[in-house]
């Protein structure tokens, strides 16, 4: 009989502890954080005071009142420069404060 061979790649094993330790949700905040980066270019980033996502919601939380109201009109562009970005579907909906 054929043993199991318990061994799995770094990959497969950081995905594990992160999903053991309920931390998925928070270094795919810090991926998006930095696709926002990337998406929206460096004025835009300096704007932004914090980025949050639960269940695929982008909450923007910005400093400029002009860009809150640009952005409120271009929500479905910048979800799909970032998803885009992502290379999957990571957001479906943004919420701008």
């Amino acid at each position: 009989m054929a043993r199991k061979s318990n061994e799995q790649s770094l990959g497969e094993v950081l995905k594990d502890l992160l999903k053991v330790y309920r931390m998925e949700d928070r270094m795919r905040e810090l991926d998006i954080s930095e696709a926002w980066q990337r998406a929206m270019g460096e004025v835009v980033a300096k704007k932004t005071r914090s980025l949050k996502v639960y269940q695929k919601t982008l909450k923007v939380e910005m400093d400029s009142a002009v860009m809150k109201e640009e952005f409120s009109y271009a929500k479905e562009q910048i979800i799909r420069n970032l998803n885009e970005e992502m290379g999957f579907e990571a957001i479906e909906r943004i919420e701008i404060y």
